[in-house]
């Protein structure tokens, strides 16, 4: 299994796409956020995930160039 970067807070690292961070942004805070409201965020979270790897392309224009290995 692979680590992920991770910044300061315990918050997954950006990942240079702007809808997957936004994803991310919104469930790294649910520990703070009140029980009743996690199930919202993780079907918010999946429905855009899902609509990310739908269209490839949703979210190439913000990602970072490839860089040569």
């Amino acid at each position: 299994m692979t680590e992920e970067p991770v910044v300061a807070g315990g918050a997954p690292a950006p990942t240079g796409i702007a809808s997957i961070d936004t994803v991310l942004d919104l469930v790294a805070g649910l520990d703070a956020r009140p029980l009743e409201e996690h199930a919202p965020a993780f079907e918010t979270a999946h429905s855009e995930l899902r609509r990310a790897l739908d269209d490839p392309d949703l979210g190439a224009a913000d990602a970072a160039p490839a860089q040569p290995a």
